[in-house]
């Protein structure tokens, strides 16, 4: 950014300011902050920048003195609608909260629920019903926990939040009547052939047909797929191999319909394959759903993934990493048994190194074990909440990366799960395991 025309900088867009901005040092950044919050005028995109970027420097008391100047330059030029409303106040409400300033955090967290732009709201209404929820709210009174369950039934911050208020975060989902997999359409000839032509490409084992054809299909009638058609063409897509765009396909119509989801739905988007190889893999050192909840979000059981920093694999490693964790390791990484193997004994390392907390070591995994000793040094309380502490990570990749596992490790034990021997030996998530043992009565009593 050149500092001389910092007025331009003010009126470049936000995403593009939070993703490409690199400073060499704080002081360089504390230097930028401090003349961006004597440019006039709006928008200021760049002060929201700088705001969310002094994060990354909080163990020094003046980032955190700047970022809140910054936020509050910044809040004069935004309106609701605009592209980084919730997540400036998002930010500033858990900050307050982690500082012990309920009635701040509370304002910040209301102003953020009224954003129309939201990327995070199933975070919003968490801590805001979080905070109800401890100040005595009966369920029935707690509207933001209530709007978490009804639209974002699949995300850990509602399954812990249907815990909390004792209920089974699976019944609102398995209790709907599941309608059996539609292949005929009443009155529909024209989606009748197209789901025909389906099955043929399916048949003649053409799957990179069945993928773009089944994605065509749910294009041409976004808004009046039946949920039991949605489950026949995931069901085939499956049965083709297709697990990354299944999920993707089935988490976009459950995204829009979240009352649609059903116990075969949730199946369908938790499918369980290369589970032998995982489990030999895991056997005795880690929660095995716990690492299939890991290739689910890593790689979706693409076992020739290869991402765009060249991570490889059904466990996405690093060639680099991998010479350390196999002989030749690198040259193995798009073998299924080796691959998995290798992420296995690489988080157990991770797990020696913080102690055996599973959220440290997915951060650690997401982001690098450097910049999870200094998110610790920045945040050194985390024991009493660890979700808050995640919830403050600086990258909404890893805080995304980090609960979206937890919740799959979640999901596979409850639709999949049998006890295993030793559990206590095995690295695994205290958060998962709270959960489960909370659910357990319900689960015995269903039986």
């Amino acid at each position: 950014i050149n500092e001389n025309k910092l007025a331009e900088a003010q009126r470049a867009d936000f995403h593009m300011l939070i993703s490409s901005l690199k400073v060499a040092d704080e002081y360089k950044l504390f230097s930028l902050a401090e003349k961006a919050l004597q440019v006039p005028g709006c928008p200021r995109n760049l002060s929201a920048a700088l705001a969310i970027k002094t994060e990354e420097y909080f163990p020094f008391p003046k980032a955190r003195t700047l970022s809140r100047e910054l936020f509050n330059h910044a809040r004069q030029c935004l309106s609701e609608d605009n592209a980084v409303y919730e997540r400036l106040y998002l930010r500033q409400g858990l900050y307050a909260l982690y500082e012990g300033d309920k009635a701040r955090a509370k304002d910040m967290l209301l102003t953020a629920k009224k954003a129309t732009a939201n990327t995070e709201r199933y975070r919003v209404l968490y801590w805001l019903g979080r905070m109800e929820h401890d100040a005595g709210a009966k369920p029935a009174d707690n509207k933001n926990w209530t709007e978490l369950l009804d639209q974002f039934p699949l995300s850990f911050y509602a399954i812990d939040a249907a815990s909390a208020q004792g209920k089974d975060p699976m019944e609102m989902i398995t209790q709907r009547k599941v309608g059996g997999l539609k292949r005929v359409v009443a009155d529909d000839p024209e989606l009748n052939r197209m789901i025909r032509w389906l099955e043929a490409l399916y048949i003649y084992k053409k799957p990179g047909a069945v993928a773009k054809w089944a994605g065509w299909i749910v294009r041409a009638n976004e808004n009046d797929l039946d949920v039991d058609v949605i489950q026949y063409l995931s069901t085939l897509k499956v049965a083709a191999g297709l697990y990354r765009s299944n999920i993707t396909m089935l988490f976009s119509y459950f995204k829009k319909n979240p009352k649609a989801l059903n116990g075969e739905g949730l199946k369908l988007l938790y499918p369980r394959p290369y589970y032998s190889l995982i489990e030999e893999a895991s056997r005795g050192k880690v929660d095995t759903f716990l690492v299939m909840g890991l290739v689910r979000q890593e790689s979706a059981f693409d076992s020739q993934a290869i991402s765009r920093v060249k991570a490889k694999g059904l466990m996405q490693i690093i060639p680099g990493t991998a010479r350390h964790l196999a002989s030749q390791g690198h040259k193995k990484l798009l073998n299924e048994k080796e691959n998995t193997k290798m992420g296995v004994k690489y988080l157990m390392q991770l797990s020696s190194r913080f102690d055996g907390s599973a959220e440290l070591v997915l951060a650690a995994y997401n982001a690098g074990p450097l910049k999870v000793d200094e998110w610790m040094r920045r945040n050194p309380e985390r024991n009493s909440n660890m979700l808050l502490w995640n919830d403050l990570i600086p990258f909404m990749e890893t805080r995304d990366y980090v609960v979206s596992i937890l919740r799959n490790n979640y999901l596979y034990t409850r639709l999949y799960g049998a006890p295993q021997e030793n559990t206590e030996s095995l690295f695994q998530s205290s958060l998962v395991q709270r959960l489960l043992a909370s659910a357990a009565p319900k689960t015995a009593a269903a039986k």
